[in-house]
């Protein structure tokens, strides 16, 4: 025998209401079941707007007319679709039930008022009319015999004064099974079908089973005739192992366990209601949740037991619109019975407590309880207390709103070391502080209570950590010039290999000087030039954090290829709202060193990180080996070094001969100076990457500390735009013959080079050295670092490579995106 449940989303389309019938005789053709049916959807809604207006004295008519043509309009399509369908006995018993809820409304209007069984008889009309249209339909489909039961005669519940014992009744066991068993002794297979959700007390009165309490109908029929199997068929696919409208990558869980069912149910998962477990594991009764629309996948088994499984979670849950109250107060250790008093007088409210935590001084007791009981139980707590409150013994009740529980369920949690520390661990790298944390006693849930503001990141957080998803990146692209355009380049040309490593890195914003576009989910780079132009958001930083704010992306980066000073200056405000940050942009290192000092340490207090390899080298590893090198102990006794390609790639062209004006406008041509030639040849892009080895090795000197011998004269550097300034450059060809011709007699070259002697003095200078110095074969876009440190010493460690070009420094942005998937 088995038991088959429809819920109103099966049932509300014409063609899904056929094909439940169908799927009952599939099932079970040659042997007797029972199906349940929920209302059709949207029909118990407009009941209990129908009844809340009756109680006030308005008119019922405008939801009475709706449920009524709801149903005449489903009893005409079935009319037209099934052969044999009896038509007109069909019509009559709607009719009859139409009538009888319509008697009921008119009442209460008149009244204003209802008695709890009345409140019980109008809502659970809409079960009792889709069991009307479902037993005809199956009588025209069913070959068996076909028998329309009445739940409230067969499924008892306790009775009881309290709303609670009529609308969200408790059944009762022994009495159940003794009505509903006789329907197994048949001597032909019988086709039972039965409202869900209805039922009845001792008086005979009419009770519920609570909001989808169908499902405990259909549980409660199982468990009294000992079925073979109870299906749930509805419109999801089965459990999932995350609420798949919050987890875009959540799988349906093959296989569960009613201990794991049960904690998933009550912690959030909706598929299931956590009433409905009780009656099928007592008596064992494998269970499947199962799509009307994909009759033929496998969807959830619940069992005994679960099978194993490649990870020990079943499933992580989240639980929203809680509050967490906490009774506290330096009398309360060692207090004999605080916490069953705190039970009692909740309990006298009818609140139900969600999880509790209680710290081990015994100092404070908290519990969750949902938003929308917080005032009863505030005020619970108030009298209950009210005299050690009096006496200063108890602090008044502390109350924090808008929280989430997000809880980790599975029955080989116990067997599994660090479960609670990598639940921590992401909500860690979430940026999600925790407020609570409790862990069930069988060892089979830890739940953290979270802001809610904070629910959607450390979900899908979470998960990744849980289930090896592929880890996301959200980045967050400030500039796209020269690096930018390229950077976009790389990682489009990069994606699907990533994924292929579990890495999902997905652009959600790109910015320009005036615009901004965002998309949470990724932005397609095939077209994104076309996108950002149409697009109207400004790319102020205010926008950005209202946009992260409101979106919650996962594993946000913000990535500066500006060279913007106001944007270098915002790095602590995006630190503090989650952000990790990779700079290209020199600014930010450079500013003051108080300044210096308060990025790494916001940095820190927010578990983010900061990666600026490129402010240095290019794509060449050079701050990263400074900062091994400061880790393990080491100390700078000197510096020097050819610290930008552009130069180098110009001086070099000295040597082959071309003007200095003609080998900076190649330089320029081919992307290697900044757009601004003069930010290369003032010195200063050097001094401040020459400023920022420094700091690295711990120096607290400025920029202006810096001894600085430009390239250019100052006349010629206040040029008031680029193109004044290109045009006036070949100024200063003489002035580099002249250098030149000095050098080559010599047997010399020139070259531009940051210094920081034994004194920790810095300069840029432009140098003329022999083949025997260490820099003169460095040209054509060549960098080189040679330190003299402690440990390296009389010969330097040397760090050379090409450091000029957009590709190679968008590449070491790359790389220092990357970094950001381990957290």
């Amino acid at each position: 025998m088995k038991v088959l449940k429809f819920g109103g989303s099966s049932l509300k389309p014409l063609q899904a209401f056929i094909e439940c019938c169908n799927i009952t005789r599939q099932q079970c053709a040659d042997e007797t079941s029972v199906t349940v049916v929920s209302a059709l959807g949207g029909v118990t809604n407009r009941l209990q707007t129908a009844l809340n207006n009756a109680l006030t004295g308005e008119n019922t008519i405008v939801e009475l007319e709706s449920i009524t043509e709801q149903h005449q309009q489903r009893l005409e399509q079935l009319h037209k679709t099934l052969d044999n369908f009896e038509h007109q006995a069909c019509q009559q018993t709607l009719v009859e039930q139409l009538n009888r809820l319509e008697q009921l409304l008119t009442g209460v209007q008149l009244v204003k008022d209802a008695s709890l069984s009345t409140r019980c008889r109008i809502l659970a009309m809409g079960e009792r009319l889709s069991s009307i249209l479902f037993y005809y339909a199956a009588k025209a489909i069913d070959s068996r015999d076909i028998t329309l039961l009445d739940s409230a005669n067969l499924i008892k519940t306790i009775s009881g004064v309290q709303p609670s014992d009529y609308l969200e009744a408790s059944f009762d066991e022994d009495a159940c099974h003794r009505l509903i068993k006789p329907l197994s002794k048949t001597e032909q297979p019988t086709h039972y079908i039965a409202a869900g959700f209805v039922s009845s007390n001792e008086e005979g009165e009419i009770t519920l089973l609570g909001r989808n309490g169908s499902d405990l109908s259909a549980a409660i029929y199982a468990a009294a005739l000992s079925a073979d199997e109870l299906q749930i068929w509805s419109d999801v696919e089965g459990i999932y192992n995350a609420d798949p409208n919050r987890v875009s990558r959540a799988q349906v869980i093959e296989q569960l366990s009613y201990q794991e069912a049960m904690e998933l149910s009550f912690f959030g998962a909706k598929v299931l209601h956590p009433k409905t477990i009780a009656p099928i594991a007592s008596y064992r009764i494998p269970t499947r949740i199962k799509n009307t629309f994909k009759p033929d996948d496998a969807g959830t088994l619940i069992t005994s037991s679960s099978n194993p499984r490649e990870f020990p979670l079943a499933g992580i849950t989240m639980l929203d619109d809680l509050a967490m109250l906490t009774l506290s107060g330096v009398d309360l250790k060692g207090h004999a019975g605080l916490a069953e008093r705190v039970f009692q007088c909740i309990s006298r409210e009818g609140v139900s407590i969600i999880l509790i935590s209680q710290s081990s001084s015994e100092y404070a007791i908290s519990f969750c309880v949902n938003q929308s009981d917080v005032s009863r139980a505030k005020r619970a707590l108030n009298r209950e207390f009210a005299l050690e409150m009096k006496h200063h013994q108890v602090d008044p009740v502390d109350v924090r709103e808008s929280l989430s529980s997000i809880t980790v369920v599975g029955d080989h949690m116990k067997q599994t070391h660090g479960i609670a520390a990598k639940l921590f661990s992401a909500l860690a790298a979430a940026n999600v502080n925790i407020v609570a944390i409790a862990q069930d006693s069988s060892e089979r849930s830890i739940s953290a209570v979270i802001r809610q503001a904070k629910s959607k990141v450390a979900l899908n957080k979470t998960y990744e950590y849980f289930f090896q998803c592929p880890r996301v990146i959200s980045a967050v692209l400030y500039g796209v010039g020269t690096i930018g355009d390229e950077l976009l380049s790389q990682i489009k040309q990069q994606q699907n290999w990533l994924l292929q490593q579990r890495i999902d890195l997905r652009v959600i914003a790109i910015a320009n000087s005036k615009q901004l576009l965002w998309h949470s989910d990724g932005i397609s780079l095939d077209n994104w030039r076309l996108e950002l132009d149409n697009a109207s958001t400004p790319s102020s930083i205010e926008q950005l954090q209202s946009l992260i704010t409101q979106e919650r992306p996962l594993n946000p980066v913000f990535i500066d290829c500006t060279s913007n000073d106001q944007l270098a200056e915002c790095y602590p405000a995006l630190f503090e709202q989650g952000l990790h940050i990779v700079a290209a942009n020199k600014k930010a290192n450079t500013l003051s060193h108080n300044y210096y000092l308060t990025l790494r340490e916001k940095a820190q207090q927010s578990l983010k990180q900061f990666a600026y390899e490129t402010n240095v080298g290019a794509g060449l590893p050079v701050i990263a080996n400074i900062q091994n090198q400061v880790r393990s102990g080491d100390s700078l006794l000197s510096f020097d070094g050819i610290l930008s390609g552009s130069l180098s790639y110009i001086m070099g062209k000295l040597d082959d001969g071309l003007s200095f004006s003609q080998a900076v406008l190649e330089a320029k041509q081919k992307g290697f100076t900044e757009p601004d030639p003069r930010d290369d040849l003032s010195g200063m892009d050097v001094a401040r990457k020459l400023l920022i080895i420094a700091r690295e090795f711990g120096a607290t000197q400025e920029l202006t500390d810096i001894e600085i011998e430009p390239l250019i004269s100052d006349e010629l550097n206040d040029a008031k735009t680029i193109d004044d300034f290109l045009q006036r450059l070949p100024e200063m060809d003489t002035v580099f013959e002249e250098k030149i011709k000095q050098a080559k007699q010599q047997q010399k070259v020139l070259r531009l080079a940051g210094v920081i002697n034994d004194q920790g003095k810095m300069a840029v200078q432009l140098l003329a050295v022999d083949a025997s110095h260490p820099l003169y074969s460095i040209r054509d876009g060549e960098n080189a670092f040679s330190f003299t440190t402690a440990r390296y010493h009389p010969v330097p460690l040397v760090i050379r490579g090409y450091g000029a070009g957009a590709d190679v420094t968008a590449a070491g942005v790359f790389g220092d995106i990357l970094k950001t998937v381990v957290a």
